[in-house]
Formats: C-alpha cells, sequence, structure tokens
C-alpha cells in the first residue's frame, strides 16, 4: 500500500511540474546583455558626466575627477593629477562593462586609475576595475574596488554639475610643480610665511599621494628663533586651495594656530643669490590666504631642522653609493667603476668636544678576499644656519684593512663634488620619507641622502 501511495505522489509531481510556467522568460546570456546595456545607459545619461572624489586609501588624500561616458565605449577622465607632464589632466579611453560574479566597469587603456594602480608595486591600493553595487534613489551610481585585499574601497559616481569642473585644481597643480623646478632638492622643502602670525611653517607635498607634512617653525625672518612640531593628514585639492582631512591645531612659538585650508592662487617669479659667479637660482612663489590672512609659499633649501644638525653628538649616518645623484641622476655606478668594491657611503658625527670624529667617506669591500676597508676624510664643519663648509684634512684616514690600493683621486672626486665651495645645505626629511638628511648642493646640483645607522 505504501508502495502505490509514494508512485502517486511521484507522478502527481511529475505531472505538476510539466504544466509550470518557465522561471525565466529569457535566457542567461540575454539577461545579462540587457543589465550591461541598462548599465552603460545609466551611465552615458547624465549631460555633464558624474564627478567621483577618489580615494584609494584611507591614509591618502582624495582626488576629484569628474568621468563622460559614452555609448561608444570611451569614456573622458579629467583630473588635477600633474605627473607625466600632464597626461591626465585630460584623457579619452576605451571602457567596457563586464559580467562575472556580477557587472563589473573596467577602465581598458593605460590611464590616471592605472598609474596610482602601480604605484609602489602596487601597493597604493588603487584599482582600474571595480564592481557595480546598486544604483541609490537620488541617482548615485555606487562601485566598489575589485581587487583591495582586505576591506574593498567604495566609490560613488554623482551626476556632475557645472560647479564640479571648478573644483578641479589644475592651475594649483602646475603652480606646484613650477615651485618644485626651482630647487631640485629630492624632495621639495617648501617654506609658508605667515606674516599675521609672525611665523614661517616648514613642509613637505606628496603630491602623489596627497599628504602633507609639518615638521619645523620659526618666527619670520629669524631661523634662529625655530621650533620643530610633528604633523601630517592627508589633502584633498579644490579648485586653487589645499583642504586638509584634519585641521592643523597647534601652539608654536607662543602663537596659535588653527589651519584648515590653504589658498593658493597668485604665482611669481623670484631669485635667489647663494651661488659665486653663476647667475641666481630662478625661482617662484605662491601667494595666497589662510583665513583671509595674506601667506605665501616657496621652495626653500633654508631648514631649521637642518640647521640643527650641528647640534648632534654621536650619530653614524650611511646610504648605499646609489644615494649620491647628480642632477636627479644617480652616479652610483660610476662610483662603482672608480672605486672597486665601494658600497656606501659613511659619515661620522661623533662631536664629542674632548674628542671628536666628524668624517665623510666610503665603505669598501674587497673582492678579492671579502675583507672590509672603511676609508673617510676627517673634516672640521662651518656652519652658517643650514648651510654648512666642510674643512677636510688632507689625508684619508683607513681602518679595517688598511693593506689595500685605493684610488684616492676617484674617492675625492666625488667628496668634493658633494661640498664644493662650501655651498652643502643640509635638510632634514619629514617623518614621512625613509631617508632622515639630505646634503644637498645647489651651485652644482648634487645631492647625497643619509640614514641614521
Amino acid at each position: 500500500m505504501n508502495r502505490l501511495i509514494l508512485t502517486a505522489s511521484l507522478l502527481f509531481l511529475l505531472f505538476a511540474c510539466q504544466d509550470d510556467e518557465p522561471v525565466f522568460d529569457k535566457s542567461a546570456d540575454e539577461r545579462v546583455a540587457e543589465a550591461i546595456s541598462e548599465l552603460q545607459s545609466k551611465l552615458i545619461a547624465p549631460s555633464d558626466g558624474w564627478f567621483l572624489r577618489y580615494q584609494p586609501e584611507s591614509t591618502s588624500g582624495a582626488f576629484n575627477i569628474l568621468l563622460n561616458f559614452d555609448s561608444e565605449g570611451k569614456v573622458r577622465i579629467r583630473t588635477d593629477f600633474g605627473v607625466n607632464e600632464g597626461e591626465f589632466y585630460d584623457q579619452t579611453i576605451s571602457y567596457r562593462i563586464d559580467n562575472s560574479l556580477g557587472l563589473e566597469l573596467i577602465f581598458e587603456n593605460y590611464s590616471f586609475f592605472s598609474y596610482l594602480f602601480e604605484l609602489d608595486q602596487a601597493s597604493f591600493l588603487a584599482e582600474y576595475e571595480f564592481d557595480y553595487v546598486n544604483t541609490t534613489p537620488d541617482g548615485d551610481l555606487v562601485f566598489r574596488s575589485k581587487t583591495d585585499p582586505s576591506s574593498a574601497t567604495t566609490i560613488v559616481f554623482q551626476p556632475a554639475t557645472p560647479v564640479n569642473e571648478s573644483m578641479l585644481g589644475v592651475a594649483l597643480d602646475k603652480s606646484l610643480s613650477t615651485l618644485a623646478e626651482g630647487v631640485m632638492t629630492l624632495t621639495p622643502l617648501y617654506r609658508l610665511d605667515y606674516p599675521a602670525k609672525d611665523l614661517s611653517l616648514y613642509l613637505v607635498l606628496d603630491e602623489v599621494r596627497r599628504t602633507i607634512s609639518f615638521s619645523y617653525a620659526n618666527t619670520l625672518g629669524n631661523l634662529s628663533e625655530s621650533s620643530p612640531f610633528s604633523f601630517s593628514t592627508s589633502y584633498v585639492v579644490e579648485g586653487s586651495s589645499i583642504v586638509l582631512a584634519e585641521a592643523l591645531e597647534t601652539n608654536i612659538l607662543g602663537k596659535s594656530i588653527s589651519l584648515s585650508s590653504i589658498q593658493l592662487n597668485q604665482l611669481s617669479e623670484s631669485s635667489l643669490s647663494i651661488c659665486p659667479d653663476q647667475d641666481p637660482l630662478e625661482l617662484s612663489q605662491l601667494g595666497g590666504a589662510i583665513n583671509a590672512s595674506v601667506i605665501n609659499l616657496s621652495a626653500t633649501i633654508t631648514d631649521p631642522g637642518g640647521a640643527a644638525f650641528a647640534n648632534i653628538e654621536n650619530d653614524i649616518y650611511t646610504v648605499s653609493i646609489g644615494g649620491v645623484f647628480d642632477n636627479g641622476v644617480s652616479v652610483g655606478p660610476d662610483i662603482a667603476a672608480e672605486i672597486p668594491g665601494a658600497e656606501i657611503m659613511v659619515l661620522y658625527y661623533q662631536n664629542d668636544p674632548e674628542d671628536p670624529f666628524l668624517a665623510l667617506g666610503y665603505y669598501i669591500v674587497n673582492e678579492e678576499d671579502n675583507t672590509t676597508t672603511i676609508a673617510v676624510k676627517e673634516f672640521t664643519p662651518t656652519y652658517e644656519a643650514n648651510k654648512v663648509n666642510f674643512d677636510f684634512a688632507p689625508e684619508y684616514t683607513v681602518f679595517r684593512d688598511t693593506t689595500q690600493t685605493l684610488n684616492y683621486e676617484a674617492m675625492d672626486k666625488y667628496l668634493n663634488k658633494l661640498t664644493e665651495g662650501g655651498n652643502t645645505y643640509i635638510i632634514k626629511a619629514p617623518e614621512t620619507i625613509s631617508y632622515d638628511y639630505e646634503f644637498y648642493n645647489p651651485c652644482n646640483g648634487w645631492n647625497m641622502v643619509m640614514f641614521l645607522n
């Protein structure tokens, strides 16, 4: 009896299934094609395109972007990101919409997104492929970064308005690049003169990651009255202003500072005469305002942090020979060719008044027996703020393996380039930079970075 009931039930289910309507009235491929077409229709709909504020990672600043999609698979991307000689200010590339586990928006050609994706061996967490999430009730399109290793970055496309175009700070980006060109330090240091506070603030701008780092302040025009302070935050460029993600609120040298944005819109030219028998350095400066108070921003090689180097008591600094530069080009290969076995530049700054040992030179690995030689020239420094003159001893001090034949002429060549004319400026790197100091000779364009050993 039970067997008859089971058979009847199976026959009932079989015939019932045959009478059901199909679950979908279209094939999977047709549904995917419709979804892709619907998303593309949304992308091309706004007459002014889309406005996007893109922040690749939580510690970086943000970038304002305008996107205009068309029905032919092209997208116009506008930014105020001025690397590669302004390649990404205004660029039109191909895009496509794919379907994997959901809809994906892919920027196909090399673009602003690709550049950021490749930054620091693809560790910047930028992206050029985005998963479509949804459309908000306000008509915004929500996307999510496709390949972030942990929490994915969510980005929102908002229908753009004519006002959004004015938020792109292309003119400011170009002006900041002009400031940096006048002084060929490896990391441009800026001085922000703030007359209303009788202060100069020293800062570094990372225009790729959009971060700003303050390091020192001094009384306006008086480097001897200075004080260190450390403050870093990210920023976004909005038109002619740098807008800080976190406001600088501090009291320094008896002056209270409240700084949330810096307006910079008046580029002018200046010059600096520091190299004997040479034309003045052609420089620029940017005028603007903080809280309606007039300010001025300029690149500088005068640095209170570098001036404090004279007070170091007992440190040793080193850098691989690749950290020596002639006008931005490493001379490491030249040093290695002329001074066989030379691997490291070493600076001893053991400033004991009773037994000082201040010396600059080379750490050399002897190729034949793998022994090491340290050959340095002792010097007596004379400081003028952060400018130092090296008065070298006539002979090298050699220790460890002292039997090796050394090319003293070549060794002198590079020490002399770095210290030529007594015009070497010491610049303290901000905490966001990996090295500790930069030694820069503006009269011949030679640089050397140094790490605390």
